[in-house]
C-alpha cells in the first residue's frame, strides 16, 4: 500500500487521517476484512496541493515509486 498519514490539507481539513492506497493485483474483496500494514519506508512529507488534480497526479507518482522500490513485497 501507499499510505498517507496526516491532514488532507488540499481539501481544507486539518485533522490527521490515515489513507491507504492498496496495491493488490486484481480486485480482491476486502470489505469487512482486517488488514495489517507494515511500513517499509517514508517517501515524502505531507504537502498541500493547489488542486485535487495536482494531488491525484502526485499520488499516481507515489504509487509508481512504491511499486518500483518494493516490487519484491507486492
Amino acid at each position: 500500500a501507499a499510505v498517507s498519514i496526516g491532514p488532507p490539507s488540499t481539501f481544507g481539513i486539518q485533522e490527521r487521517t490515515i489513507e491507504a492506497h492498496l496495491l493488490a493485483d486484481g480486485n480482491p474483496d476486502l470489505v469487512g476484512r482486517r488488514l495489517r500494514l507494515l511500513f517499509l519506508a517514508r517517501l515524502r512529507d505531507v504537502r498541500t496541493f493547489h488542486s485535487p488534480d495536482a494531488l491525484a497526479r502526485q499520488i499516481a507518482r507515489d504509487v509508481e515509486q512504491v511499486r518500483a522500490e518494493f516490487k519484491e513485497h507486492l
